[in-house]
């Protein structure tokens, strides 16, 4: 008996909705035994039956009128009574449903005043809000399970945006998971910001964030900012070409200036020195080229980083004799100008021709006076 009731309660509930859906026979279609959920309407209209399978029930008989104007979306208002809101509207001819506006232009259109608008929850934790800052730009969070913000997107230029989790791919849907900002193109190029020098400097002012790149449309170079400063990356301005080379300040040039240090070996078809009388001042002759050639030793060797043999010098026994031609490096390592040995050997092949000279004209002096005999 007990589950009878409890069938007929479950009947009597889901009959009110049937009703507003599907038409009813009337009584007199209505004979013999009754059978369970079977529903019939007096004519005219005056009762309503149900029957649980063994008995015919009465249920009660009303009518309410839809409150508000056409496209209100019923509710239930209190006291079982149907109530409505322009603020909550539905637009049958367009399928779209509308939030605080009577008017939606989206088949999902939120009108909201304040700063809240949207939020997608789970167990009372956020997942995603929509709201607005102060001066009416959006916001976009989508949070994590813990309700941590792990992305933010704001429309506002005093705003934050961020992406703190994970790896972000532009042109990628797998990037890197080393990277956090993975851009793939084949056809398009990663912009800088470009700003000039003077625009980059207020940069320096503000922060002091190493790491940071700009381009300076002034020099026309990348710059990376490092301990409050700016500095060239290996771009720069002028010609870049096969006769020029990056030079420290961000500029091509085919002119060097100031020491170069190479580790390996430079090849080259000529090689000049500057030597052009105009930057020279003080030139005078090289004296006791023979003398200083004489206290120079010649060796032969093997490199010990590669062990290649070479021949030529040692710096510490040059320095002794000629100390111009030697440089002490910051690291104490000693190098050699080789070119300027060429000033005494010069000097020394002219001393020697000269005493060769000498001796020819005394040989040939001794020779006359001896076919004189």
């Amino acid at each position: 008996m007990r589950s009878r009731r409890t069938l007929l309660s479950a009947m009597l509930a889901a009959t009110a909705m049937a009703l507003l859906l599907f038409p009813l026979p009337a009584r007199a279609a209505c004979t013999g035994s009754p059978h369970a959920w079977q529903v019939f309407a007096l004519t005219g209209g005056s009762a309503v039956y149900c029957a649980d399978g063994d008995n015919w029930t009465t249920l009660p008989m009303g009518s309410a009128a839809a409150a508000g104007s056409t496209g209100e979306v019923q509710f239930n208002g209190g006291s079982n009574a149907f109530a409505a809101d322009a603020g909550l509207f539905w637009d049958n001819t367009n399928k779209r449903l509308g939030i605080g506006t009577s008017t939606p232009g989206w088949p999902l259109d939120i009108e909201a005043t304040g700063t809240t608008f949207l939020r997608i929850s789970s167990g009372g934790t956020n997942l995603m809000t929509v709201t607005a800052s102060g001066g009416g730009n959006g916001i976009v969070n989508i949070m994590n399970s813990a309700g941590t913000s792990t992305i933010r997107l704001s429309a506002s230029s005093g705003q934050t945006n961020y992406i703190n989790a994970g790896s972000l791919g532009v042109g990628t849907s797998s990037p890197n998971a080393n990277a956090v900002l993975d851009v793939a193109s084949t056809t398009q190029g990663f912009l800088l910001p470009r700003m000039t020098t003077v625009q980059a400097n207020t940069l320096d002012g503000l922060t002091s964030t190493n790491g940071m790149l700009v381009f300076d449309t002034d020099t026309g170079t990348v710059k990376v900012q490092s301990g409050g400063a700016f500095t060239s990356l290996l771009t720069g301005s002028g010609t870049a070409n096969s006769t020029t080379f990056l030079r420290g300040d961000g500029t091509w040039s085919n002119t060097l200036t100031g020491a170069f240090t190479a580790s390996t070996s430079i090849t080259t078809a000529t090689y000049y020195h500057s030597s052009d009388s105009r930057l020279k001042a003080n030139v005078r002759t090289f004296a006791g080229g023979l003398d200083m050639v004489a206290r120079l030793r010649g060796v032969s060797f093997d490199w010990k980083a590669t062990g290649a043999p070479s021949s030529g010098v040692i710096a510490q026994e040059v320095e002794s004799v000629l100390p111009s031609a030697v440089a002490t490096g910051p690291d104490g390592m000693k190098s050699v100008a080789y070119d300027e040995l060429l000033a005494p050997l010069i000097e020394a092949v002219k001393e020697l021709k000269a005493d060769n000279d000498n001796l020819r004209a005394s040989l040939d002096e001794l020779r006359r006076m001896v076919e004189a005999r």
